[in-house]
């Protein structure tokens, strides 16, 4: 009718044209991919063994289970990281760890550390001892960056815009994952 000429496996330009997404229907295309996708992963359900199953683990299951961090928890939430751990076996609270997923539920337990790497930061810095202080106020931040993380997503929770799967889990009480440690 307003003859483009239209060839097998040929689009002519103006038909591409006219055709053709704006950015709004692209973002709206996008958006609906995005919910779709959190809809499907909040579908599917991932189940940690009981304690009673770990217990009745024999060694080597248990180490492999330890190893290739498939017992997710962690004292501040969750390990999000789907290989082997980065940090091998040597994984104390995982603190600045790019795979932690923060629990807001286990905001006690930053707390906690936070007050005992703060008091030794001070107790370093008293004596003198610098280096080792340094790599406590590190720690120290990076506990403080958790804090502020949790606090975001328990608001994005608190709002409706977040459910986390996580959240169909139940938490681990944070006097069962606090070990009493003194500075």
């Amino acid at each position: 009718m307003l003859h483009h000429e239209c060839r097998p496996g040929i689009v002519p330009v103006s038909t591409a044209y006219y055709s053709e997404e704006t950015e709004d229907q692209a973002w709206v295309a996008f958006a609906s991919f995005q919910t779709n996708l959190e809809v499907r992963a909040a579908s599917l359900l991932v189940e940690w063994p009981s304690t009673q199953e770990i217990a009745d683990m024999d060694e080597g299951l248990r180490e492999s289970f330890e190893r290739w961090h498939t017992l997710l928890e962690t004292a501040f939430g969750f390990c999000g990281n789907i290989d082997l751990c980065p940090r091998g076996y040597n994984r104390t609270l995982c603190i600045g760890c790019p795979h932690l997923v923060v629990d807001p539920r286990k905001r006690k337990n930053v707390l906690h550390w936070l007050g005992v790497y703060t008091r030794l930061a001070e107790e370093l810095e008293a004596a003198g001892n610098e280096v080792d202080a340094r790599q406590y106020r590190l720690l120290v931040r990076d506990l403080e960056k958790h804090l502020k993380n949790m606090e975001f997503l328990q608001a994005a929770i608190d709002d409706g815009t977040r459910r986390p799967i996580f959240l169909l889990q139940p938490a681990t009480s944070c006097e069962g994952v606090i070990v009493d440690a003194q500075a």
